[in-house]
């Protein structure tokens, strides 16, 4: 028999959907801030899917999604198992439209135990993972980038005891699939294995318009969110494709990591994210104040750009202008 269940001050009966807050940290005014969370408990026994966004305060894009599959697609008597939504992961930063806090510098992990005893926004992070993310079964975090960019799924499957599950959750979600390989070259999902603590299946969502509330990015994340749960069997239905022009690749690349650049000026892209580029193709031209030409900058082998990272247009030596992938 289904229990109601408790997460930070929501109790929620099976069958239902429930509100309130996670976790409460204070500023220097003493000024309380709280981190929203939504909690769906099914009617039926199954698995606990989290759902978070804006991990990455600047990166509005995702809470509309989550709310949209709470608030509008889900209906908690037909829902087997739990889902938990945390639109704004990383209040701190959305407050100030920064990917990091600024009273630290940093965004919490939600993918790993963290420090009850560190910063304001690593006590955060410890708090959901232990009342939220370790309890759960699957995860899906949703971020975003700034055009030009085009929509995908990062995920790792370098850790050989959740390899198979991060793939069907990749898989499932219908975006094209950028995957980190056993040695790891993204950040965070990939290195050594976290022998320490049990991981949780997780794959990250990136759309399009960080910043901004988009028909396009809400409904590819909300399709990718629904056809994990099915894939998971928490609601009825068939997976649903995702429009063709967001899958890119054969929809399966491998992650390169970024592309930087050795001169500095203004730099003009020549390609699009989600376009096959040959090896030695230009990609784009940097420009000094007098409209010359400082340098062409060419793709480094078969592959893809998924994302041009600098939103400014003005490049250092050494800057990283492209997030790439292996034509693999």
């Amino acid at each position: 028999m289904r229990r109601e269940i408790t997460f930070g001050d929501v109790i929620v009966r099976p069958g239902e959907l429930g509100f309130g807050t996670l976790t409460s940290v204070e500023l220097k005014d003493c000024t309380t801030v709280k981190l929203p969370i939504m909690v769906m408990n099914g009617a039926e026994d199954g698995p606990k899917l989290l759902v978070s966004a804006a991990v990455h305060g600047a990166e509005l894009t995702g809470a509309n999604v989550v709310r949209r599959v709470m608030r509008e697609e889900l209906d908690p008597t037909k829902l087997k198992g739990v889902v938990v939504g945390l639109p704004i992961g990383n209040p701190l930063g959305f407050q100030a439209a920064n990917r990091n806090a600024p009273q630290d510098g940093m965004y919490p992990r939600f993918d790993r135990p963290g420090d009850p005893k560190g910063s304001i926004t690593e006590r955060m992070g410890a708090a959901v993972w232990d009342q939220v993310t370790s309890k759960m079964d699957l995860r899906v975090d949703i971020h975003g980038n700034s055009r030009p960019c085009t929509a995908f799924c990062l995920v790792s499957l370098h850790d050989p005891r959740i390899r198979d599950k991060n793939g069907k959750i990749a898989e499932a979600t219908g975006l094209t699939m950028v995957y980190s390989p056993p040695s790891g070259t993204l950040e965070g999902m990939g290195g050594p294995l976290a022998e320490d603590f049990e991981p949780v299946p997780s794959v990250t969502l990136e759309l399009i318009d960080a910043g901004r509330v988009t028909d396009i990015s809400t409904d590819l994340g909300t399709r990718a969110v629904l056809n994990v749960m099915r894939a998971f069997d928490m609601i009825d239905g068939a997976v649903e494709p995702q429009p063709k022009e967001y899958v890119w690749g054969c929809g399966r690349v491998q992650n390169a990591g970024r592309l930087k650049v050795d001169k500095g000026g203004i730099i003009h892209f020549t390609k699009t994210p989600g376009e096959f580029i040959k090896e030695g193709e230009v990609v784009a031209k940097t420009y000094n104040p007098y409209g010359d030409v400082v340098e062409e900058i060419k793709f480094p082998f078969d592959g893809h750009i998924r994302a041009w990272s600098s939103r400014h247009q003005a490049v250092n030596t050494g800057s990283s202008i492209a997030y790439i992938t292996h034509d693999k």
